[in-house]
């Protein structure tokens, strides 16, 4: 999986690293990521907003059941 080193100083502090997990649009439907999906209300999801660094954008993506779920991907190639 890429990684996206994240240059803010309190969320590597917090995480204890600079190296974080991406997902990368790539055009392909047949792509896969291997995850996990929850269920979370509209005021925890503003809340992951506000904790993600700069870098991740969050996106809308198909899920290989044919759902949808937001994902959190590079904001440098959406």
């Amino acid at each position: 999986m890429p990684l996206l080193k994240v240059e803010d100083p309190e969320f590597v502090a917090a995480s204890g690293k600079a190296l974080h997990a991406i997902v990368k649009f790539n055009g392909k439907a047949d792509s896969r990521v291997a995850g996990t999906a929850f269920e979370v209300t509209a005021a925890e999801l503003t809340r992951a907003d506000d904790d993600e660094p700069a870098g991740y954008k969050r996106m809308l993506a198909k899920l290989a059941s044919g759902g949808g779920a937001w994902v959190y991907a590079d904001a440098r190639h959406s």
